[in-house]
C-alpha cells in the first residue's frame, strides 16, 4: 500500500513539473502583487492585512486574428489565511471572463478563461485590464496586450477549370473554398467576363476550419466560340477577403451541319442536268443558313443565291440545282454558310465530259522480238466510246529515247479505233518498263498504259528446248522419245536434223514439225546401235532450224551403249569400283595407323601409304569424271549453242560490220585503242573515262582500255567512253558493244570449287591436324622405345 501511494505521488511531482515547464514555455508569469497602500486613479487603497492575500499568474501577451477569438487562462490562488471572495472586472469592450466571481478557501486555486471576441474591423492591438478585487478589499490588476494579425479566413482551391464544350451546350466546373479561422463567415459568389447562363450559388456559409465544394455549369452563348476565359469572384462577407478564379473554357466551332452534293456531274447527253444539295443540321439548336452556287463558269447555269433558311436540330433541307449540257470538263462550287458562328462549307463539283470522251487505251503486247520493231508490232491502242471526235496527244512518261510513236496525235471519230505503231531508232534487246499517257485534246481527260517490254533477240524468240540430254540404249533396236517445248514467244516451224556420223543408226520420225509458244512436240527416235559399235558414251548434235528467221539451234544428246551385262558394269562403272577400293584401303590404313600408334610402334610408313592413297583417289576422280558425270546428272552447262556467239542473233549484219560491236573469247582480256575514235584539233594530250559497267572491269592506260569480264561470265554489255582536253571540251562516244562469247566447257575443277569449295578446306585442315597430332605422337614413341634401349 505504501509502495503505491509512493508511485502516485511520484506522477504528481512530475505532473507538477510539467506544468510548471509548460506555463513557461507559454510565457506566463507568476507576480506577487502588493496591495496598494498608496492614493491612485486605478487602485482602492486599503491596508495591508497580513492574513489575506491572492497571487496571479497570467499571460503577459497573445495574439488574435480579426474575425476571430482568443481564449486565455488566469490563474488565482488564495494564499492567505481566510477564505476570499473573487470579483474581476475588465476595461475592454471585446474582453470577457468567466467566472468573474468565485470563492477562494485558503490555499484553494482557480483558473478563470478570458475570452477575446474581435470583430472583422478591429485592426489594432488590444490593451486589456483586468481588476481583481477581493472581499478584504485587496485590489491587484492583470495587464494584457492582444496582438491583433490580419488572419485570412478565405482560400479558394481550383478542382476543375479547364473544359472543352461546342456551342450552345454547358460544361460543368467545380472548386472548393476553405474557412482556415475559427468563425463562421460567408462568401458571395460572381461571374465575371462571361457571355451566357450561369448556373452557380450565390453564396457559401462555412463555420470556423470547414470546407466545401462548390460546382457550378457555364453555358456560353451558341454565337460564342473560342477560348473563354471568365472569372469566379469570391468574397467573404465579414473579413471582405475576395478571391479570382480564373476558368478556361474552349469552344469547339463545330455548329455541326453537312452539306451533301454528288462528286462528279456528267452533264454531256441531257439538255439539262439537276443535281442535288442536302444540308442538314446536326448540331443540338437551331441555325440559319446561307446557300450560294457559283456557276460563273462555262456550261453551268447563271450564279444562284438562294435565300436564308432555318433548320432546326436533325432537319435537313434538299434543293435542285440546274446545269447545262457541257462538251468540256468544268467545275461548279456549292458553299452553305451557317449564320452562327459565320462558319462556310465549300464544295467543289467536277462537271464531267467524260461520257462524252470515254476511250480504251492500252499497249498491243508485252514482249518481242528485237526485228519486230520495224514491223510495228508494238504500238497504242485507242478506241473512241464517246459521243464526239476526240483528237488524242500521246506524251512519254518513261522509256527508252529511242523509242517514240509515229505520230503524237490523232483523231478518232465516235465507235472508230486505231492503232498508233511505236518506232525504235535502234535495235536492242533487253528488258524496258514504258509508260505513255494519251489525253483529250481540250480537256482534263486522259489515261497512262504502261508495261514491262521484253524485247528479245530472234535466237530466245524461237528457242526450243529439249526435255533430256542422255539417253541409255543397248545393241539393236531402241525406240526412245525426246519431248521438244518452245520456249519462244512466237509461233515456230522447225526443221530437225542429226550431224552425219549418227545418220546411220538413228531416225527421226518427223523432220519437222510446227509449235505455238508454250507447245510441246513428242519427237520418237529409232536406234540402232549395231554390233560393230563400241560400248560408251556416243554424243549426237541435234540441230534445229527455224524456217522463218533462219535461226539454227544446236543441241547434245549423249547416248549410253551398254548392254548391261556384268562385264559392261565394270566398265561403265569402273570409275566408282575403283574408287571404292581406294576408299576401303584407305580406311584400312587408316586402322593399321591407329593400332599402331596405340601400340607405341612407328606410324610414319602408314601416314606416307595414307597420302599416297589420297593422291590415287583425286587422279582418279578427275581422269574417269567423263564417264560417270552423266550418271550423276552433272551435266553441269549446256552444250555451247554457236548462235548464241554470232552478232547476227543480236544485231543487224551492218551493224556487225562496224568498230562498235567488238567479241572476244570468254575469260579473256580485250584492248581497244581509244586513239583510234578521238582525235583533237589542237592535239591536245585526251584524257579518257569509261561508263560504268556490271559484268566487266575497264581501266584505262593512256590511250589502251583494258577490257576484263568477270570469270565465267559470257554476253553483251554496252560501255561508252568520254574524252576531256582539259579545258573545258568534252565529248562522248557512242555505244560500244562488246560481246564476250560463250566457249567454256564444263570444268570439273571450277564445279567442285564453286559448290564445295568449303567442304575441301575442311577435310584439308582435318587432315592436316589428324598428320600433325599422328606425328607427334609416333615422335613421342620413337624416344620412348631409344630410351629402352638405352636402359638395356
Amino acid at each position: 500500500m505504501n509502495r503505491r501511494l509512493n508511485l502516485i505521488f511520484i506522477l504528481c511531482s512530475l505532473l507538477i513539473l510539467a506544468s510548471s515547464l509548460y506555463t513557461s514555455a507559454e510565457e506566463f508569469s507568476i507576480v506577487q502583487l502588493d496591495p496598494v497602500t498608496e492614493k491612485d486613479d486605478s487602485f482602492i487603497i486599503n491596508t495591508y492585512d497580513p492574513h489575506s492575500d491572492f497571487q496571479i499568474s497570467y499571460q503577459n501577451e497573445f495574439s488574435i486574428c480579426s474575425c476571430d477569438a482568443a481564449d486565455t487562462q488566469i490563474n488565482i490562488k488564495n494564499s492567505g489565511n481566510i477564505a476570499e471572495h473573487i470579483i474581476i472586472a475588465s476595461d475592454n469592450r471585446y474582453s470577457s471572463v468567466y467566472p468573474n466571481s468565485f470563492y477562494l478557501m485558503p490555499g484553494e486555486s482557480k483558473k478563470v478563461n478570458h475570452i477575446v471576441n474581435l470583430p472583422c474591423d478591429a485592426k489594432e492591438n488590444q490593451h486589456i485590464t483586468l481588476d481583481i478585487v477581493s472581499n478584504t478589499n485587496i485590489k491587484k490588476q492583470v495587464i494584457q496586450n492582444a496582438v491583433v494579425k490580419n488572419c485570412p479566413n478565405l482560400l479558394v482551391v481550383p478542382i476543375k477549370t479547364n473544359a472543352n464544350a461546342t456551342p450552345c451546350t454547358s460544361a460543368e466546373f467545380s472548386f472548393a473554398i476553405y474557412n482556415p479561422g475559427k468563425s463562421s463567415e460567408t462568401y458571395d459568389l460572381t461571374i465575371d467576363n462571361f457571355i451566357g447562363r450561369a448556373e452557380i450559388p450565390a453564396f457559401v456559409a462555412l463555420s470556423g476550419r470547414r470546407n466545401a465544394t462548390v460546382k457550378f455549369r457555364l453555358e456560353p452563348d451558341c454565337s460564342v466560340f473560342g477560348t473563354l476565359e471568365p472569372t469566379v469572384i469570391i468574397t467573404s462577407r465579414g473579413s471582405l477577403l475576395k478571391a479570382n478564379l480564373p476558368i478556361r473554357l474552349v469552344i469547339d466551332r463545330k455548329y455541326d451541319f453537312s452539306v451533301a452534293v454528288p462528286e462528279e456531274i456528267d452533264a454531256c447527253i441531257a439538255k439539262q442536268v439537276n443535281f442535288p444539295v442536302t444540308v442538314k443540321n446536326l448540331a443540338g439548336f437551331s441555325n440559319e443558313f446561307t446557300l450560294t452556287v457559283d456557276s460563273d463558269k462555262s456550261g453551268i447555269m447563271p450564279k444562284n443565291e438562294f435565300d436564308s433558311f432555318t433548320l432546326g436540330s436533325g432537319e435537313e433541307k434538299i434543293f435542285s440545282i440546274a446545269v447545262k449540257p457541257v462538251d468540256r470538263e468544268s467545275n461548279i462550287l456549292v458553299s452553305v454558310k451557317s449564320d452562327y458562328g459565320d462558319l462556310l462549307v465549300e464544295n467543289d463539283i467536277r462537271i464531267s465530259a467524260e461520257e462524252c470522251y470515254k476511250f480504251d487505251y492500252y499497249l498491243t503486247l508485252e514482249d518481242m522480238c528485237v526485228d519486230e520493231s520495224k514491223s510495228g508490232a508494238l504500238g497504242l491502242y485507242v478506241r473512241n466510246n464517246g459521243k464526239y471526235d476526240s483528237k488524242y496527244v500521246f506524251e512519254k512518261i518513261s522509256g527508252p529515247d529511242y523509242m517514240y510513236v509515229a505520230e503524237s496525235e490523232v483523231i478518232v471519230r465516235p465507235g472508230e479505233e486505231r492503232t498508233v505503231p511505236i518506232v525504235f531508232s535502234q535495235e536492242k534487246p533487253g528488258q524496258y518498263y514504258i509508260k505513255w499517257r494519251a489525253k483529250v485534246d481540250g480537256t482534263d481527260i486522259e489515261k497512262y498504259t504502261e508495261l514491262t517490254l521484253n524485247i528479245l533477240p530472234w535466237y530466245n524468240c524461237y528457242k526450243p528446248e529439249f526435255d533430256r540430254y542422255n539417253i541409255d540404249i543397248r545393241h539393236g533396236d531402241n525406240e526412245k522419245t525426246i519431248l521438244i517445248k518452245n520456249n519462244g514467244i512466237k509461233p515456230s516451224d522447225y526443221d530437225i536434223t542429226v550431224d552425219e556420223k549418227a545418220a546411220g543408226w538413228i531416225r527421226l520420225s518427223d523432220d519437222s514439225f510446227k509449235l505455238e509458244p508454250g507447245e510441246e512436240f513428242e519427237l520418237d527416235l529409232d536406234i540402232n546401235a549395231s554390233e560393230d559399235m563400241k560400248l560408251g558414251w556416243h554424243p549426237v548434235i541435234f540441230t534445229l532450224s527455224e524456217k522463218e528467221s533462219g535461226q539454227t539451234y544446236g543441241y547434245k544428246v549423249t547416248f549410253a551403249l551398254f548392254d548391261h551385262t556384268f562385264g559392261e558394269y565394270l566398265v561403265k562403272y569402273r570409275c566408282l569400283i575403283s574408287l571404292a577400293i581406294v576408299g576401303i584401303l584407305i580406311i584400312l590404313v587408316l586402322m593399321f595407323v591407329l593400332a599402331a600408334s596405340n601400340a607405341k610402334k612407328n606410324i610414319f610408313p602408314g601416314l606416307i601409304a595414307l597420302i599416297i592413297l589420297l593422291l590415287i583417289s583425286m587422279f582418279i576422280l578427275f581422269s574417269c569424271f567423263q564417264f560417270y558425270k552423266s550418271f550423276f546428272g552433272w551435266n553441269y552447262q549446256e552444250y555451247v549453242n554457236e548462235t548464241e556467239n554470232e552478232c547476227q542473233t543480236f544485231f543487224s549484219e551492218d551493224f556487225c560490220l562496224t568498230s562498235l560491236y567488238q567479241s572476244f573469247k570468254e575469260d579473256h582480256i580485250h584492248y581497244i585503242t581509244l586513239s583510234d575514235f578521238f582525235s583533237d584539233p589542237d592535239e591536245d594530250r585526251l584524257m579518257y573515262s569509261a561508263s560504268e559497267t556490271k559484268n566487266m572491269d575497264i581501266k584505262i592506260f593512256e590511250d589502251k582500255a583494258r577490257v576484263s569480264p568477270k570469270k565465267d561470265w559470257y554476253g553483251i554489255e554496252a560501255v561508252t567512253f568520254s574524252a576531256d582536253d582539259s579545258r573545258g571540251g568534252t565529248v562522248n562516244s557512242s555505244a560500244f558493244y562488246l560481246h564476250v562469247l560463250n566457249l567454256k566447257e564444263f570444268n570439273l575443277i571450277d564445279f567442285v570449287l564453286d559448290n564445295y569449295g568449303y567442304i575441301i578446306f575442311v577435310l584439308a585442315i582435318v587432315l592436316i591436324i589428324t598428320a600433325v597430332v599422328l606425328c607427334k605422337k609416333n615422335k613421342n614413341i620413337r624416344e620412348s622405345q631409344s630410351k629402352s634401349r638405352k636402359k638395356k
